[in-house]
């Protein structure tokens, strides 16, 4: 009987094992999509960036409506106004799909990445309570085999 569970638990732990290194791989993997994404979301910030500064440079410098607004305040309404429409229909709207596809990506795999982490830390801890477990009954073992013997 004592053999028994002894066994049972050997048979939990060889498991356990298994399961940490399973969920180790998946955190692993998850960790490099994550950053991975996050890489395509910089360079796509990175074109978004340099398009826009070009909306904002020909807007500032070629547009007649900038020049002769009145205040600062209009000026920057006239500029938000341009790249906002420029962001749908204009030159900004294939640069600024790809960013908000890149950043979705990336708040995906984060949030994958999250539950890997969680994941793999409650593998980790039902492992070392078949640990403790395993421990104890080796403990229990060893001193019957004295009594016994």
């Amino acid at each position: 009987m004592e053999n028994q569970f002894l066994n049972r638990l050997i048979s939990d732990a060889d498991d356990m094992v298994k399961n940490i290194m399973a969920s180790a791989l998946e955190f692993a993997s998850s960790y490099e999509k994550m950053r991975l994404a996050n890489d395509a979301m910089r360079a796509a910030k990175s074109v978004y960036d340099d398009a826009e500064h070009e909306v904002t440079y020909t807007i500032m410098f070629d547009n007649e409506q900038y020049h002769t607004a009145k205040n600062a305040e209009t000026r920057k309404a006239l500029l938000d106004r341009a790249i906002d429409q420029s962001r749908r229909t204009g030159s900004l709207a294939k640069s600024w799909r790809a960013l908000q596809t890149a950043t979705e990506y990336y708040e995906r795999m984060q949030s994958d990445h999250i539950a890997a982490d969680a994941h793999f830390k409650a593998i980790r801890v039902a492992g070392q309570l078949v640990d403790g477990s395993l421990r104890a009954a080796t403990v229990d073992a060893y001193r019957i085999s004295i009594k016994e013997g």
